[in-house]
């Protein structure tokens, strides 16, 4: 049987090195496939096309629940699943009597709300029942910053409280969080090692520019 000669061109076109062009594609279809199983597929009856089409799927529903987060207020979905653990630790009472006695009751801006003026947005207010919801699932976050801040820090956590909305609020704790955290060894190891990276790579490329422009008059090079 007579190989398709257009086939043959395409062939040499886009796999000029066929086996190992082949194993990389091998190795690609099978993480597709991989990735397809634990979303849920069934390896029973699972081809390539049905593994296509779930992981298709996995990224439409990961572009629409960052959508969703967003629209909610929060920057990614790692954040707003933080936020759901916090509210599942509200259901039960957090210890805030060390905190200052201002954060011991809703603030009244939370039930009043804010007028929209030229320079603010402005907020509507909360029922009392949803803003002791939001204050028992914001007392984790405040008692978090509250240890972690200086007294500078805990000077503008008191303003905010009393005069932001309980969304604006939350963020504000988040980003305090984040902020004074300190970095773990592991975080500081790795920021080290890719800077010593960086900079070796660097002189390596000095290196190379050294070796092709210096004339060395035996014909020798540079050894890396």
């Amino acid at each position: 049987m007579v190989a398709d000669p257009l086939f043959h061109h395409l062939t040499m076109k886009f796999f000029p090195q066929t086996n190992k062009e082949l194993k990389n594609i091998d190795s690609l279809l099978g993480t597709v496939v991989n990735a397809a199983i634990r979303s849920g597929a069934n390896p029973e009856s699972l081809n390539l096309h049905n593994a296509i089409q779930a992981c298709i799927k996995i990224i439409n529903d990961h572009i629409k629940h960052q959508e969703k987060v967003k629209a909610l207020g929060y920057s990614s979905v790692g954040m707003a699943l933080k936020a759901l653990g916090q509210y599942k630790q509200g259901d039960s009472p957090v210890d805030i009597n060390h905190l200052p006695e201002v954060f011991h009751k809703i603030p009244a801006i939370w039930l009043s709300g804010k007028p929209k003026t030229k320079k603010e947005a402005g907020f509507a207010p909360l029922r009392v029942r949803d803003a002791q919801r939001q204050y028992r699932v914001m007392a984790p976050l405040l008692t978090e910053a509250w240890d972690l801040a200086d007294e500078t820090i805990r000077d503008e956590i008191t303003q905010e409280y009393l005069s932001t909305s309980a969304a604006d609020f939350e963020r504000s704790l988040y980003r305090y969080i984040n902020d004074l955290e300190e970095v773990s060894f592991e975080e500081e190891f790795e920021e080290l090692r890719i800077e010593k990276a960086s900079s070796a790579m660097e002189e390596m490329r000095t290196l190379r520019m050294l070796e092709s422009s210096k004339d060395y008059g035996v014909g020798g090079s540079l050894e890396e």
